[in-house]
């Protein structure tokens, strides 16, 4: 039975609250090598490494 999505996950959430002083955050999950980072204008940029 399909039910509804509670939420974000926690990944989502977690990045969501990044601040421009936190370190970049990594995936390690199936896209590993994926990575974000948070501008001083709080801009979120994703690259792969």
């Amino acid at each position: 039975m399909a039910g509804k999505q509670e939420g974000e996950s926690r990944p989502t959430k977690a990045i969501e609250m990044m601040e421009p002083t936190d370190k970049d955050k990594a995936d390690t999950g199936e896209n590993r090598g994926l990575r974000v980072t948070c501008g001083s204008t709080d801009v979120k940029t994703f690259f792969y490494r």
